[in-house]
């Protein structure tokens, strides 16, 4: 085990001249002068059977002194705790345990009679403001104390714009609503579904929401998403996608990545638009590439060739078997990623 048994000094001759009179044992941390050196020297030790037998004793005798002990044995006390602990089993038993918390509050009476008053009417952090800045598990202990338990809704400390603080529809008035809306649903022409389904894709192309996978960095979490220097500075979200791509270039087919979008405008829920992954302007065909086929990938592309069978008959797909035809190129094609 490892064990400190005393400070010593390393000092030189000018130390000597600056301390007359003191030998090498005189110099402690607090005598020695600026120019000596203090260094703790650290040595592992293991115990022996005789150390073994006087902890053992030491702790089922029940009268533990931890400070005797670590005097008699010359190790330091977090030692010998840790090595009776762990290759012993031993525990004090007798030790104090802390049994309230080391914040633990202990309010005024004055205190108690706001928190009884506004416990309800204020939340934590403004509880904690008034009450001297205690700590708000502190407070939330204390009302648990007393029996007391603060709402847990947003507009018991805001007021409701149309006042319905507390309040809740009737089931009467629920089922009006509900009967209210499918007669409304109903009496939507095809006019009228066209234009919501309208107003709906442009609000989610202005907030760039249309198709979630361009707000997000990597949104599949195994593939190697980010730019690539040698393609553009693009980013692609695969390293099978970057890739194809370096084989276009290689064997040099024109291609635009992502730049084709197609819009399922009689979906209303789910996924309302298919990206394709590459298109070659030149063949007039579109490259999928997909590594992994998740139920959303797969709801897309049924759809895709439901609504769009012409463009769906220029799609060809690159799944993991045609991916590793492309795999004997890769010595050839520099910066090809594994």
């Amino acid at each position: 085990m490892i064990y400190t048994p005393e400070w010593f000094v390393e000092h030189d001759y000018k130390a000597k001249t600056k301390a007359p009179g003191l030998s090498d044992k005189d110099l402690t941390p607090d005598q020695g002068p600026e120019s000596c050196k203090l260094k703790q020297k650290t040595i592992s030790v293991p115990y022996s059977a005789k150390e073994i037998a006087l902890i053992k004793k030491a702790y089922s005798s029940g009268g533990l002194d931890l400070s005797l002990l670590a005097k008699k044995l010359k190790r330091p006390k977090t030692n010998i705790c840790r090595y009776a602990r762990i290759k012993l089993g031993l525990t004090n038993k007798h030790r104090k345990k802390h049994k309230e918390p080391h914040n633990k509050w202990f309010p005024t009476e004055l205190q108690l009679h706001f928190l009884r008053e506004m416990y309800d009417k204020l939340s934590y952090k403004d509880l904690s403001g008034f009450l001297d800045f205690v700590s708000t598990e502190a407070i939330r202990r204390k009302l648990k104390e007393l029996g007391l338990q603060k709402p847990k809704t947003l507009w018991h400390f805001n007021k409701h714009p149309q006042g319905m603080n507390g309040k809740t529809h009737s089931k009467k008035y629920k089922k009006e609503i509900s009967e209210r809306v499918k007669k409304q649903w109903q009496s939507m022409t095809e006019r009228d579904l066209r234009e919501w389904r309208e107003k709906q894709r442009k609000t989610r192309i202005k907030n760039n929401t249309l198709n979630p996978l361009l707000n997000q960095k990597n949104p599949y979490s195994r593939s190697k998403g980010g730019k690539r220097k040698d393609l553009g500075n693009i980013y692609f979200r695969s390293a099978w996608e970057a890739n194809i791509a370096r084989y276009f270039n290689y064997v040099g087919i024109k291609w635009e990545y992502e730049t084709k979008t197609f819009i399922f405008h009689k979906i209303k829920k789910g996924c309302v638009s298919y990206t394709v992954d590459f298109y070659l302007p030149k063949e007039d065909r579109y490259v999928e590439v997909k590594g992994w086929m998740d139920p959303k990938s797969k709801t897309k592309l049924n759809r895709f060739k439901k609504y769009y069978p012409h463009e769906y008959a220029k799609l060809e797909m690159i799944g993991p078997s045609e991916y590793r035809a492309y795999l004997k190129w890769k010595g050839l094609i520099e910066g090809w990623e594994s």
